[in-house]
């Protein structure tokens, strides 16, 4: 579990922008939807060609192989909804906090698999924002990259809304970090 200390301070939460979601989810959605129409429909349509075949080499029914094919649609409904639980875990659990002390990256790697790790300002080196492509420079998601001393080299913030925003909040918090260090040391 996460832990704060008690003069650090929220500034800012960031996940994957909605639009990225979505589209991951578009896809399932389609073939979910196409699943339960075979289901609806497969008690009313004949197997044609190859319920003949199968009749023929193996001692079935039409409606036994009307329900195993009914089995195995359920079966792949049943996939589909794991997956979705899983694109929606990892857009969720997939986090960046932006303190007035540190920068937090947390990442579900796998469903019982989470990556966290820190980074104080202070080892910050470099913070960059880009936007790549059609869509996310309409829409206004990119990524925003931190540059670091410490093990873990590169943050990056992947598909967050507005990455210059967040870019020039990370610098501001950065530079009044140093301020409030510099000016501890000294006294």
């Amino acid at each position: 579990m996460l832990q704060f200390k008690e003069e650090e301070k929220i500034i800012l939460i960031k996940r994957r922008h909605w639009l990225v979601l979505l589209l991951h989810l578009l896809p399932l959605a389609f073939i979910f939807i196409a699943v339960l129409v075979a289901l609806v429909t497969l008690p009313f349509i004949s197997l044609g060609e190859l319920s003949d075949w199968l009749l023929r080499t193996e001692s079935l029914t039409e409606f036994s192989l009307k329900f195993e094919v009914a089995f195995l649609l359920s079966l792949l409904l049943l996939i589909l909804w794991q997956i979705l639980f899983v694109q929606l875990a990892h857009y969720y659990l997939d986090t960046w906090i932006v303190t007035n002390q540190r920068t937090v990256h947390t990442e579900l790697i796998g469903l019982f698999n989470r990556f966290l790790t820190s980074i104080y300002h202070d080892r910050i080196q470099d913070v960059s924002a880009d936007v790549k492509g059609i869509l996310p420079t309409l829409v206004g998601y990119g990524n925003v990259q931190i540059q670091t001393a410490g093990a873990h080299r590169e943050f990056v913030f992947k598909d967050i809304p507005e990455p210059y925003e967040t870019k020039e909040i990370i610098t501001q918090a950065q530079m009044e970090y140093l301020k409030r260090v510099r000016s501890d040391n000294t006294t």
